[in-house]
């Protein structure tokens, strides 16, 4: 483009067209103001001063639109690792449901964990056998297990964290168990409400 108008100013010239009437037709190339400079220094006779303006004025601005574009690269750049941090975030995400150890009978039956949404809807039955007035609920993921504490029967039972099916006895002849935790040491601690209300700690393998 650049070339093919500089050749047209070129021909224009040669057919008697002044500078900037030659460079005024091609506006997508040659501004006004740089044809309005130059029709200046035609009629005063500073032809060479208006160059000279005009090429410092072109200098200042391609410095200014290097700073520009500098300036807005740290921005940019924040931008792209702010949205590839949230794809991340959002991919990586997990969904968790609500468990809840529903003994609202206390010691009569019937008991069942009950599962609901994120939200706390859409309730659904998790377990509902093998269960004893059940108290605390603990998912131990790395296993895909979750281990359950029945106060009636005394026992602490294992289930399938996907399907609630019952896998076997974790431990039993307990007086109470209610509250499980595990400690900072990875250990299993059992909270038992009846005798002394002791603590006992177990290996969780």
């Amino acid at each position: 483009l650049l070339a093919d108008s500089l050749q047209d100013v070129l021909n224009r010239m040669r057919n008697g067209y002044s500078l900037s009437a030659a460079m005024g037709a091609h506006p997508r190339v040659f501004s006004q103001l740089y044809v309005s400079l130059i029709q200046v220094g035609e009629n005063t006779g500073q032809l060479d001063r208006v160059f000279l303006q005009l090429a410092q004025y072109l200098e200042q601005e391609i410095e200014t639109r290097k700073r520009v574009k500098s300036a807005m690269r740290y921005p940019t750049f924040v931008l792209i690792a702010l949205a590839i941090a949230l794809s991340s975030f959002n991919a990586y995400t997990q969904v968790f449901d609500i468990y809840v150890s529903d003994a609202g009978n206390f010691n009569a039956p019937p008991w069942q964990i009950v599962r609901y949404d994120e939200n706390g809807e859409n309730p659904s039955v998790f377990i509902d056998q093998n269960l004893y007035w059940p108290q605390d609920i603990l998912f131990l993921e790395d296993r895909n297990i979750v281990l359950i504490s029945n106060f009636g029967s005394g026992k602490i039972n294992v289930h399938d964290a996907e399907s609630g099916d019952f896998i076997s006895v974790f431990a039993q002849g307990l007086a109470g168990p209610t509250r499980l935790k595990i400690g900072p040491d990875s250990q299993l601690y059992v909270l038992l409400w009846e005798g002394n209300e002791r603590v006992h700690r177990y290996e969780p393998n």
